[in-house]
């Protein structure tokens, strides 16, 4: 790195407990970077295996490269906390330590945040493949901003971690990564950033997602889900300016997600609660709330009922099936 660029513009974050057998490819596909002007920060968190050890060689032979080490295991939230604090860069770029990023990763994203000086988060296509690298399925992000917005509301519509990258300012002022969030951190981080400005998305495959069952997501999927939507609840709750009960909202939420509402004597009120959130929204969002954009979320709503109407009808409650139906019409 010369004098000219000692402060780098981005910083890489990784934290890893545990991960020998994929942390060098990760580090690899981090330092074959065509964007150069950046830091890998990585924190080893308390590893029982080589974890440390490979990292400590790749930070002896690139400077590019800090490794911070904690003697007790701290969980993946703190530890990405003490890197993030550590970092130099005004974005951070997210790497987790059995994932990898493809070349032209940097380079795409911040021409992006070049172009909008607004965003505050971009996000990106991105890859799952298995241990051996082999193709699982390809997760495309052909959506809008506004969409990609109102689907934040209900479940992490971003997907992955280390396909995005954020700014680290906004993201110090929310505090980062909340710890009392541990497996939906990285969704209660981005709702507080798309408060604070965009998000944008390179439609382009940027990263490959490593599914294993070793990782933190496959063994803690029921705290995962419970905390999600503990995430959605508060988000919603700050968007409306009031609490509502988690009953009330889980009905919301399940109407998006199509796992349906359990109770459907309570149509009236779903369908109210959704005019509610649809006006808090676009009067969040004034930039994004055109004529166009407001009547495909309204045709998009009106999909939904006539889904719901669907299921109703084929589950023998042909009277709770007429009232969604005339939802799906109005």
């Amino acid at each position: 790195m010369s004098p000219a660029s000692a402060r780098p513009r981005v910083s890489g974050i990784m934290a890893a407990r545990n991960t020998a057998p994929y942390v060098g490819a990760a580090i690899e596909s981090a330092l074959g970077q065509t964007y150069g002007n950046f830091e890998l920060l990585v924190v080893d968190d308390a590893s029982t295996d080589a974890t440390a050890e490979i990292v400590a060689g790749y930070a002896e032979r690139d400077v590019r490269v800090r490794l911070f080490r904690h003697a007790e295991c701290r969980g993946p939230a703190a530890s990405r906390n003490v890197v993030l604090r550590e970092a130099r860069g005004e974005w951070i770029a997210v790497l987790d330590s059995d994932d990898l990023w493809r070349p032209n990763r940097l380079e795409l994203q911040l021409a992006v945040v070049d172009a909008n000086p607004s965003v505050r988060l971009v996000t990106s296509e991105y890859r799952k493949m298995d241990v051996a690298g082999r193709t699982l399925e390809t997760l495309p992000y052909t959506w809008p901003e506004w969409w990609l917005l109102w689907r934040l509301l209900f479940w992490n519509s971003i997907g992955g971690h280390s396909q995005v990258l954020f700014q680290r300012e906004p993201a110090l002022a929310c505090s980062g990564y909340r710890s009392d969030f541990e497996f939906a951190e990285d969704y209660m981080l981005w709702v507080h950033l798309t408060r604070q400005g965009g998000v944008a998305c390179v439609h382009e495959v940027l990263m490959d997602y490593r599914v294993h069952d070793e990782s933190v997501s496959a063994q803690n999927r029921q705290s995962q889900r419970m905390q999600g939507e503990r995430v959605s609840n508060e988000a919603i709750s700050v968007l409306l300016g009031e609490r509502w009960l988690p009953e009330r909202l889980a009905c919301l939420r399940d109407f998006w997600t199509g796992a349906f509402p359990a109770r459907e004597d309570s149509l009236p009120h779903l369908a109210r609660d959704l005019r509610l959130l649809e006006r808090a929204f676009w009067r969040q969002h004034p930039r994004l709330a055109t004529l166009a954009n407001r009547l495909v979320l309204a045709v998009r709503i009106r999909r939904r009922w006539a889904r719901y109407a669907r299921h109703l009808q084929q589950s023998g409650r042909g009277r709770a099936s007429v009232s969604a139906w005339r939802y799906a019409v109005i």
